[in-house]
């Protein structure tokens, strides 16, 4: 997570960046649902996304809040 509204996937063992994601507003938080692979991130556009980790796409969009999360 980022003020930039980017979000970004990096491989630990190597320190690489794998994803950039850009958003319109910065996320603020992020789940990781492993069965799934599936990572949600959530931000100040009272969204929840969930991003297919294996394909770096959205697959689910949806407005969870009234305010910013």
């Amino acid at each position: 997570m980022s003020d930039d509204c980017t979000l970004r996937l990096w491989e630990v063992t190597n320190g690489a960046c794998l994803m950039v994601m850009k958003f319109a507003d910065p996320m603020t938080a992020a789940c990781y649902y492993p069965e799934k692979k599936l990572l949600f991130v959530a931000g100040w556009d009272r969204a929840v996304r969930a991003i297919d980790l294996e394909k770096a796409k959205i697959v689910k969009h949806f407005v969870a809040s009234k305010e910013a999360i």
